[in-house]
This record gives structure tokens, sequence and C-alpha cells, in this order.
């Protein structure tokens, strides 16, 4: 061929990303691998993108367990970790030794190594390796990530079946359409990819793409009707739009005659802010300072692919509260919010907006002080009905963070957060 005269040597592949971890990129990276030989290739590909998996459905009739994971691959897309060696022909196996006739025709090799596999199909963005959702514990969203990886390709373009429930949300403030004269083979299947490697999670069908990650949302659909061919997206922020326009730059000079015919992009709303942290006194407003500059730190230490958004409002100064959309409401709650009586003054602007937290059902993560806790809570052990009189519905909110600057604790701190936005993502309020 003509590369092979010049001694060019073609690369479709690309580094994990540093947010990956250690042992994900162990076993599966294409870091230090270059694949030079196509029929292997070929084998690779034929594995997942095939017509025909009457050969499982055969051997797992008997697995109620496998026969779950196998109906989950040809509906979602979504490949079991334990599957990996029915994908692929493994020397030795007595399901292939036992299905030769049947699973390995086709294939030019009779041993596909799982790991290579698999790193080829991350390197070319045909597959991705779920998240585990919004878990605090670093420990389990890592096992959990390498369970499931996400082969577009495998669903049937009829095929709209969800995970979960996909419902319209108001967090999604901006939109983008896309016409084109083609959608290429792949296309599609590579951009659901990278679009979830900015996410935790994505839930896929054969006509749209839920991601989802730190409280934020992104849905990808996509038709066709004879030569229109139309991709529409609704994003929560601006940045997640962003990220979409530069995965569809980089395929449309990928694919060779794919060409955008129109575009149009479009705002509605304001986007909704991550966390907002409300105070009152100068000792909570001093807790909210440093409680903003940690999980920003640990935030950025994450590396994580979308920006963290956060507010502070003082409610004892004569400001107004900012007009934005919150996930996570938290309260700094100090001895400086009550009177004498230890109660809250009724034209205290912490007790409305407080009680206007409780009665949206909001979520809300009560930050105590050391004051508040020793004379409020501790001494006369209130530990059940902790909060100040004069705040209304607060049986649901009875757990609360005590503030304390050590690490471990502010760590406990930001692991809540970080899962609150998850729950925040679809019931969004109005500051």
């Amino acid at each position: 061929t003509m590369l092979h005269e010049m001694g060019v040597l073609k690369y479709f592949g690309h580094k994990l990303e540093n947010t990956q971890g250690e042992q994900d990129k162990d076993k599966y990276s294409v870091e230090d691998t270059v694949f030079i030989d196509p029929a292997w290739m070929i084998d690779v590909f034929k594995g997942v993108m095939r017509h025909d998996w009457k050969h499982l459905q055969h051997a797992f009739k008997d697995d109620p367990t496998r026969s779950k994971k196998l109906k989950t691959l040809l509906h979602l897309g979504i490949i079991d970790e334990d599957l990996f060696p029915y994908v692929w022909p493994q020397a030795g196996s007595d399901f292939w030794m036992k299905e030769s006739k049947s699973p390995a025709k086709g294939f030019t090799r009779s041993h596909i190594d799982v790991d290579k596999a698999v790193a080829l199909l991350r390197g070319c963005d045909l597959a991705h390796f779920l998240g585990a959702g919004q878990e605090a514990d670093a420990a389990v969203r890592q096992e959990k990530s390498e369970r499931e990886l996400l082969c577009p390709g495998i669903i049937p373009t009829f095929m709209h079946q969800h995970k979960q429930a996909v419902n319209d949300s108001s967090s999604l403030c901006w939109s983008m359409e896309r016409e084109y004269n083609i959608f290429p083979a792949g296309f599609i299947d590579r951009l659901v990819v990278r679009c979830a490697a900015r996410h935790f999670d994505v839930d896929c069908s054969g006509a749209m793409a839920v991601m989802r990650g730190w409280g934020r949302m992104l849905v990808v659909s996509w038709s066709s009707d004879e030569d229109n061919h139309t991709l529409v997206a609704h994003a929560s922020t601006k940045q997640q739009m962003t990220n979409l326009a530069v995965d569809l730059k980089a395929l449309e000079a990928f694919f060779p005659g794919m060409r955008l015919k129109k575009e149009d992009e479009k705002r509605s709303g304001s986007e909704a802010v991550q966390v907002g942290i409300f105070t009152y006194g100068k000792e909570s407003g001093e807790c909210a300072t440093d409680i903003e500059g940690k999980i920003r730190e640990m935030y950025k230490q994450e590396k994580l692919p979308l920006d963290l958004t956060c507010i502070r409002h003082a409610c004892d100064e004569q400001t107004r509260r900012p007009e934005h959309r919150l996930l996570v409401d938290i309260l700094c709650i100090s001895t400086e919010c009550l009177d004498e009586q230890g109660n809250m003054p009724s034209d205290s602007d912490f007790l409305k907006l407080w009680n206007e937290l409780t009665a949206s059902r909001t979520i809300i993560i009560p930050v105590v002080l050391l004051d508040y806790y020793q004379k409020h809570i501790e001494q006369p052990k209130r530990f059940d009905e902790w909060w100040p009189g004069g705040i209304q519905g607060m049986e649901r909110y009875k757990i609360f963070h005590k503030y304390e600057r050590e690490e471990t604790s502010m760590r406990k701190l930001y692991g809540t957060i970080m899962a609150s936005c998850v729950k925040g993502t679809e019931a969004t309020r109005s500051c």
C-alpha cells in the first residue's frame, strides 16, 4: 500500500486520560501498544460488531446471571467484564472448543488476547468503561468502573430502551442542532464514546445517549431521513456544549465526505450552580470560605473534565440573593444566627431562606459549627431535633455535618456534596 511503501504508520488511538485508575491503565492500556496486524484487528471488531449472538443465547440458556448480562449486552450495548472471554476466541476454552463450529467461524485467529482487544476498541473510541455513578467511595467507584464496557456499535438502530427513564429537565439550558449530508459508519459510536469519557455514566440506545456526571447532564439524539441526517444535543452547561463541538469538529475531519449543512445553537434560561453556601455571621462566613476553598481544591485534584460551580451568600448582609438554580444547598449554622432565647428571629433572612428550602424539599447539607454543636446539640443531647426554633420541615434533614477543618472531615463533606449533586441534577431550584 501507499503507506507501507512510504514507511508511514497510521495510528488512530490515543493515550488514556490521567483521570482513569492505574489498575485500569495497566490492564486495558494502549499507551505503549501499536497494532500492526490488520487481520487481528478485524477479528477484534468481529467480536462486537456482529448480528448473530445465538451462540451465547444457547450457551447461557441455563445460566440466569449470564443470560441477564447477555440481554444487557444486546439491548444496551453494555458488555460485562465477565463476558469478555465469550466475545473473542480463547485458546483452551471449553466454550470455544464446544462451539467451534458456530461462533469461531469467520475468525482468523484461534486466540484473541482480551486485554489487547479491549484496549484497541478503547483506543479507537469504539468502547468506554462505564463509571459507577457518583459514589463518594473512590475504591467502590473504581471497582465498578471496570465491570461494564459500553460498545455503542452493538446496539441495534431500532432499540430505544434505556437503563432508566429519560425525562425532560429544565436544567438543560443549552441546545444544539446540526444537519449533515451523511452519518458515516462509526461516527455516532465514536461521538458517544468521546462524550461519555467526560462524564461518569452514559445510558445509550439506538437513537439517543444520555450522559451524566457531577450534577451535569448531556443528551444527544440522532435521526436520519433520506438525505437529512440530524444531530440534536441538550446540555446543562456551555462547557459541555463546547466540548461537544470540539468532538464533532475532530470527527468531521476524520470522516472524508462528511459535510455540515446547517447548524443552530440556543440558550434558554441560566445554568444551574452545583453548590450554594449560605451563612449568617462572621464565624459562619469564615466557615463558608474554608469549605468553598477545600471542595474546589479536592475537585481540582481529581482532574475532572467539567468545572465546579459554587456561590456564597451572606444572609446577614443587605444584598440580594443571587438568582441561580442550585443543585445542593449548604447551610453554615452557628450561634450567631440565634437570639438570646436560642431561636431564630422571625424577621431573619436566614430563617426565611431555611424554611423556603425545607418547603421546596430541595437538597440541604446542614454544616454545624462547634459553638452551636456544643451549646445546642451536645449539652442538651438534642441529636434528633437539633435545629433552631422557628425552622419547619426539618424531619427529613436530621443528618448534619459537624464542621471540622481536618482532612478526614473535609473529605467526608466533599463526598457528600458530590453524591448530592447527582440527586439534584433532575430537581434544581431557584435560589
